[in-house]
């Protein structure tokens, strides 16, 4: 027996207000919405998936939260991000030391120099790199 695909719910919201959480929202909010408003109006998910380059799942993932949370389902969520490698007290100490070389006895600070300085200092595991531009 054929699988049945999943719809969207069109009993969750209205395609003007689809429209005005997708203005609303960021890209990602923007996308989500307009997944399901080309859902609801007639697209098939070969052409959504086409449109936006996203995967069978992605477009799975995007039509249960609508169906179960409705518009407040695609709003995407803020994230939380990598957790900083040098935070509070320690964070404080370093931007007083670059803001008062002095303190290193130095009169001023290079990138590299003061790479150097905080890595031996605070054993920190933190990368110095470069980028020179090609002429």
């Amino acid at each position: 027996m054929a699988q049945r695909y999943l719809t969207p719910n069109p009993e969750n919201a209205s395609l003007s207000d689809l429209r005005t959480a997708q203005r609303a929202g960021n890209r990602e909010t923007n996308q989500r919405c307009l997944v399901i408003i080309m859902l609801l109006t007639g697209s098939t998910r070969e052409q959504v998936m086409k449109v936006f380059d996203i995967t069978e799942s992605a477009v799975k993932k995007i039509i249960t939260a609508f169906n179960a949370c409705g518009i407040d389902g695609l709003i995407a969520k803020k994230r939380t991000g990598r957790k900083p490698i040098i935070s509070g007290q320690r964070k404080e100490e370093i931007i007083e030391e670059f803001e008062e070389p002095g303190r290193a006895q130095r009169t001023f600070w290079t990138a590299a120099a003061f790479h150097g300085h905080i890595t031996e200092k605070y054993s920190l595991e933190c990368v110095f790199s470069t980028r020179r531009a090609m002429s």
